[in-house]
C-alpha cells in the first residue's frame, strides 16, 4: 500500500517536472546540555479509508517508542487523530504551546502526502479538508515557538501533484523507561536546530495492513534497537543527526528491498500494485529537507538537480531568491547541478528561481541541504527535476 493519491501528473507552464532527490548529510555537532523536555504531537490520519488500519500501526508503534526510551516526566504527548485531524487543530496547538529555550518540540505525522509540482513544496493531505496543510507551515509554527531543538518525522508520500487552484487509541505503550535511551539523549535532548525528514523522495511512502509504515519501523528499530556505538559513525561519543540520517535512509531503502520482494513472491497483491512494485521507478528514499545544526556557521549548499527531458535542447534562466538572473542550456538528456554557498545567505535555504524557453512566467524550485565542503556534483544527487515541454493537446474525438 502507498501512501498517496495516484494521480496524472498535469504539466505546468508548458513543462512537465519530476522532483528533486536526497542530498547527503553533513557534519558532526559536540554535544550540548540536555534539554528539560519534549512536547511531542502525533497526527495521526485515521479517518482516511484506505490507510486507518497501517496508520494506527504506526501510532501505537510511535507511543511504545517515546515510552520505552525516554523517562514519563521527561516529554508530553498530545495525538491528533480522527475527526481531529485538521489545519486548525494542528496549527492551533502550537499556537498555544508554552515552550522555552531548554526544551524542544517533534511533529509526527502518518497520512497522506505529496510535492506541489510548480514549486516543490511538501504538504499533507488531510482526509478532513480539501486545503492542503503546507509542511512549511507547521515547521514555521513549531520554530516561532523559540525551542531550543524543531523536529519534523513525517511518513508519508512524496509523490509530485499540481494543487487545485485554492487550494485511533492503541492498546497499551509496552515497558516504560526508567532512563533515557542513549541515542534519543543525543538527538533529541543534546541536538540543537532544526532537523526535518520525511519518508520517501520523489515518490511513494510504503506500508501495509499487519506492520505498518516501512519508514516509522525503520526509525523505530534504529532509535530503540541499534546501540550507540554502531550509530556514532565518526566515534565521538555522540550521534548526531547528519550521522544518523543516511542509516535512517538506508534502513528505510532496505526494508522497501527486502518488503517488496517478499510480497512480490507471496503473489498476494493486486496486479497494480504488482506493476508498481515491478518498476525499476519505484523505490523509497527518506528526504532531508533540513538537518540544520544551531549556532554553527554556516557551511554547505543550497542545491537543485535539473534534467533535460526533451529531445531538443533546453534554454533556461536561473538565479538565487532575487539574485543575478544566469543563462543556460541543456543538451537532451543532460542533467546539471545548480548550487548556491550558503554563507551567502546565512545558512537559509534560498528558492531557485527559473524561466523556461522563452516563456517569462518565473517558477520557484525548492533545494535540499547538501552539507559537503565543495560543491555538490551530479554522483551526488539522487534524483532530478525532470524538465519537458508540454505536448500539444489532442483532439477529444
Amino acid at each position: 500500500m502507498c501512501r498517496c493519491h495516484n494521480v496524472i501528473l498535469p504539466a505546468l507552464l508548458g513543462w512537465l517536472l519530476a522532483c528533486p532527490g536526497l542530498l547527503p548529510a553533513g557534519q558532526a555537532q559536540a554535544a550540548a546540555p540536555e534539554l528539560k523536555k519534549l512536547h511531542i504531537l502525533m497526527v495521526i490520519d485515521t479517518q482516511d479509508e484506505v490507510l486507518s488500519t497501517s496508520v494506527k500501526i504506526d501510532q501505537g508503534r510511535m507511543k511504545r517508542l517515546w515510552a520505552a526510551t525516554i523517562p514519563h516526566e521527561r516529554y508530553s504527548l498530545k495525538v491528533l487523530d480522527g475527526k481531529k485531524v485538521t489545519r486548525r487543530e494542528v496549527l492551533g496547538h502550537y499556537d498555544r504551546l508554552k515552550a522555552g529555550k531548554d526544551e524542544g518540540l517533534v511533529f509526527y505525522y502518518a497520512g497522506h502526502g505529496s510535492l506541489d509540482k510548480t514549486n516543490g513544496k511538501h504538504f499533507f493531505e488531510l482526509s478532513q479538508e480539501k486545503k492542503p496543510l503546507f509542511r512549511h507551515e507547521v515547521r514555521g509554527a513549531m520554530e516561532k515557538k523559540g525551542a531550543g531543538l524543531v523536529v519534523l518525522l513525517t511518513d508519508c508520500c512524496s509523490t509530485p501533484r499540481k494543487l487545485p487552484p485554492g487550494l485511533a487509541s492503541t492498546k497499551g505503550v509496552g515497558m516504560r523507561a526508567s532512563k533515557l535511551n542513549a541515542a534519543v539523549r543525543c538527538l533529541l535532548f543534546q541536538a540543537r536546530g532544526t532537523v526535518d525528514i520525511t519518508a520517501a523522495t520523489d515518490n511513494a511512502s510504503w506500508s501495509d495492513n499487519q506492520r505498518g509504515g516501512l519508514f516509522t519501523r525503520s526509525l523505530a528499530r534504529l532509535l530503540e534497537q541499534t546501540p550507540l556505538r554502531d550509530l556514532d559513525t565518526d566515534k565521538d561519543g555522540v550521534v548526531t543527526w547528519t550521522e544518523f540520517f543516511p542509516q535512517l535512509r538506508d534502513e528505510t531503502k532496505s526494508l522497501f528491498k527486502a518488503w517488496s520482494k517478499e510480497l512480490l513472491a507471496r503473489g498476494d497483491v493486486d496486479e497494480r500494485t504488482k506493476r508498481d512494485l515491478k518498476s525499476p521507478r519505484t523505490r523509497q528514499v527518506p528526504r532531508a529537507f533540513s538537518l540544520q545544526e544551531a549556532g554553527q556557521p554556516a557551511q554547505g549548499f543550497a542545491a537543485v538537480g535539473i534534467e533535460n527531458g526533451n529531445k531538443a535542447p533546453l534554454h533556461f534562466s536561473y538565479r538565487w531568491e532575487h539574485g543575478k538572473w544566469a543563462d543556460g542550456t541543456l543538451a537532451p538528456g543532460e542533467k546539471k547541478v545548480l548550487s548556491e554557498p550558503l554563507a551567502r545567505t546565512n545558512g537559509k535555504l534560498p528558492q531557485l528561481e527559473m524561466r523556461f524557453g522563452k516563456s517569462a512566467r518565473v517558477t520557484q524550485l525548492e533545494p535540499t541541504a547538501w552539507a559537503g565542503e565543495r560543491a555538490p556534483r551530479l554522483a551526488d544527487l539522487a534524483w532530478f527535476f525532470r524538465i519537458q515541454k508540454k505536448a500539444p493537446a489532442r483532439d477529444a474525438r
